[in-house]
């Protein structure tokens, strides 16, 4: 028969039988539903029960705390904590194995401890169904002088396969910064200029990149595989609160860059969206505020907005960590011009 199913009345009707359920049958249930059938140990501890039989101890004896776990399909239980001698060796320190025993002659599973040999890694588990099953929960090293460290090793119960988790079983904002790799940030982590303090990855991006909450384009670190464009967005501006003179108006941003951060042999052009008033020039600097120095100027006599593009100013970058402005005049003094937008295009 390839077909079976179990806990039906036991009436001799259907899969039923009128000898009832064998162990085999009950505990291979319990593996399925909670261990999957092709694990190393086909058992685990389970979770947030009582306090999860976390070993502890310094010296001997270690203790193993209350909680729960299925040991090849067997469900054990405590309710208090257990003392496990651990002898002092005489030699070199040992790694001895904390461990739940299912043993089928005596029908019971129990705290056990699996001796080591002095000088040696830990012990092996004895894992032979209709015999002895051990299901580990902890290292426990000893030295000489009687010194335990514990390692915990627990494994636990699974009702979810591997893989099985989808996007909208996760509560939002479950996912902490401390479950997110060491790695540099991607693009669904970065949005519409700024990112979130939990989906910062560590080492990824420094206190000087880093402010109140967000972080400018420039300073995420390119990994370009292939050919790419970025815009880096320096301000958004549109008309003026007073008339403009013929001497440089500050812009109402600004950007922070390191040219170091741009990928290699990568161009670096300056586009402004401007206008000028009826009969005059508007002209608008690019301007490095922190060595004092003009990096490029566009101008136009348009008195409609215009895109404006510089040469590759990847050159004139300077080094290091450098805040640069826009900043723009006009030639006669007006409340006509404008500077609708300005961004440095990033091409590689």
């Amino acid at each position: 028969m390839t077909e079976s199913s179990i806990l039906w009345t036991t009436d001799g009707v259907g899969d039923g039988a009128n000898a009832g359920y064998t162990m085999a049958q009950v505990t291979e249930w319990m593996r399925m539903l909670m261990c999957g059938l092709t694990g190393g140990d086909l058992s685990g501890v389970a979770p947030d029960y009582l306090n999860e039989l976390a070993v502890t101890g310094t010296v001997s004896p270690a203790a193993v705390n209350t909680g729960g776990a299925l040991v090849y399909g067997f469900p054990y239980f405590n309710s208090a904590s257990v003392n496990v001698a651990v002898p002092t060796p005489s030699s070199a320190t040992r790694v001895d194995l904390i461990v739940l025993e299912a043993d089928w002659t005596a029908q019971t599973v129990r705290i056990a401890r699996v001796e080591g040999v002095e000088g040696a890694g830990a012990p092996s588990l004895t894992q032979s169904a209709g015999t002895t099953w051990q299901m580990v929960l902890a290292q426990a090293s000893i030295t000489t002088g009687g010194t335990i460290t514990v390692t915990d090793a627990r494994e636990w119960l699974n009702a979810v396969g591997d893989g099985m988790v989808s996007t909208a079983k996760l509560q939002a904002d479950a996912v902490t910064g401390a479950k997110i790799g060491d790695d540099q940030i991607d693009s669904e982590h970065y949005v519409a200029g700024s990112i979130d303090n939990e989906h910062l990855a560590a080492n990824s991006v420094d206190s000087d990149q880093y402010v109140d909450g967000s972080i400018d384009e420039a300073h995420l670190s390119f990994t370009p595989s292939g050919a790419g464009i970025a815009w880096l967005p320096i301000q958004h501006h549109d008309a003026p609160n007073e008339t403009l003179s013929t001497t440089y108006v500050y812009g109402k941003a600004s950007i922070a860059l390191n040219k170091a951060d741009l990928p290699a042999g990568a161009t670096v052009k300056l586009n402004v969206v401007g206008q000028a008033g009826s009969g005059e020039t508007a002209t608008y600097q690019f301007y490095d505020l922190t060595n004092g120095a003009e990096r490029s100027a566009l101008t136009t006599t348009s008195t409609s907005a215009v895109l404006m593009e510089s040469a590759d100013l990847a050159g004139a970058l300077a080094a290091g960590d450098v805040v640069y402005i826009m900043q723009f005049k006009t030639s006669v003094g007006s409340i006509a011009a404008r500077m609708r937008s300005a961004y440095l295009k990033v091409e590689w």
